[in-house]
């Protein structure tokens, strides 16, 4: 310890130290500034100080929490497993997701039935959601839809489109495509079969498109940008 210098009490019940140097400061502030006001901004200066005073004596101030990877979520100090530590959310753990991939690393999802997520945007600039039955032919997404539907009015008006594919089992492949939108009106019957079949099979899916015919369209969307991901590495094939 310097020369000269008088260790200051450690706070416990009965002394008069303060338990929180916040509410020292606190309390300091509010006698310099006090003696300097009027009467009716003294008051507002005492509440105020002892609001300040009293929350930081009597409200204990959060903990900072850090996060140890696969371990507690703690208060102030790595540990094993303390009173008020919390466990880390598995998700939380997902730091090796793999997107330096090709399409050829998924080892053919993209032929898998999963159901795609088109996303359109509406007049306001708004986004539409949309799940969409489709078919990766030739580097792009393929979609069957009608020729009066809601998504076909959005791509008219603005051709830029997302496609998401993306499966809910492991190892949580997914593929994202942005493009702009061409629409194929030709030989529209046999790409709706082929689609169709894909996800309920020759004899319904015939039966869907041979009654949802109509004037539909195709609509192509082709990468502008591609973004191809999967958790292999968080969750190896045993």
């Amino acid at each position: 310890m310097l020369a000269g210098v008088q260790e200051r009490e450690s706070f416990a019940e009965g002394s008069l130290g303060f338990p929180s140097g916040h509410a020292a400061v606190a309390a300091a502030l509010t006698a310099v500034v006090a003696a300097n006001l009027k009467k009716r901004w003294l008051i507002i200066a005492l509440a105020l100080g002892s609001v300040v005073i009293l929350g930081r004596l009597y409200v204990r101030p959060p903990a900072p929490r850090r996060r140890l990877r696969g371990g507690p979520l703690c208060g102030r100090r790595p540990c094993g497993q303390p009173r008020g530590c919390a466990r880390e959310p598995p998700w939380h753990r997902f730091d090796s997701m793999r997107t330096h991939l090709t399409l050829d690393d998924l080892d053919g999802f993209l032929e898998l039935p999963v159901v795609a997520v088109l996303a359109t945007q509406r007049r306001d600039g708004s986004v539409l959601l949309s799940p969409v039955w489709h078919r990766w032919r030739e580097g792009g997404f393929e979609i069957w839809v009608g020729g009066n539907d809601v998504k076909v009015r959005h791509l008219r008006r603005d051709p830029r489109a997302t496609v998401l594919v993306a499966e809910t089992e492991l190892p949580y492949r997914g593929v994202e495509v942005r493009g702009e939108a061409v629409f194929i009106d030709r030989d529209v019957a046999s790409s709706a079969l082929e689609i169709a079949s894909r996800y309920v099979g020759d004899e319904r899916g015939t039966a869907f498109v041979g009654s949802n015919a109509g004037h539909d369209l195709i609509v192509r969307v082709a990468p502008g940008e591609i973004r191809v991901w999967d958790f292999a590495d968080d969750f190896p094939a045993d």
